[in-house]
């Protein structure tokens, strides 16, 4: 997991209308972190919070009163393109909620749902 990531709270639900959460997983090589060895074709930002500012979940959310989650998987030697991990990178568990990613996932709900910041 990368060290930070990112949330979405439209305005109703920061003035403190009911609000569900939708947590949005990016794909690999669309974390914050990745970054590859050469730049795109044609240029342009390739990295980054892209994937946040662009899939359109914000102005889904503002619509749905919903909050959005946008947890980052982390580059590392064995997940170089930053993938979530489907294949076990990070452990046996990785598909269940053993895994270290659904624990910290759940972690972040858990937190969320508490009104913690």
């Amino acid at each position: 997991m990368d060290t930070s990531g990112l949330l979405y709270v439209p305005e109703a639900c920061a003035q403190g209308r009911a609000c569900k959460l939708h947590i949005a997983l990016h794909g690999c090589r669309q974390g914050q972190s990745y970054l590859p060895l050469s730049p795109p074709p044609g240029g342009g930002l390739y990295y980054g919070t892209t994937f946040v500012k662009h899939a359109g979940y914000d102005q889904w959310a503002d619509a749905n009163k919903l909050v959005i989650l946008y947890p980052q998987a982390d580059t590392t030697w064995n997940n170089p393109n930053g993938c979530w991990d489907w294949w076990g990178y990070t452990d046996s568990h990785y598909a269940d909620k053993k895994g270290v990613q659904i624990r910290v996932l759940r972690a972040m709900v858990d937190r969320l749902a508490s009104g913690a910041r």
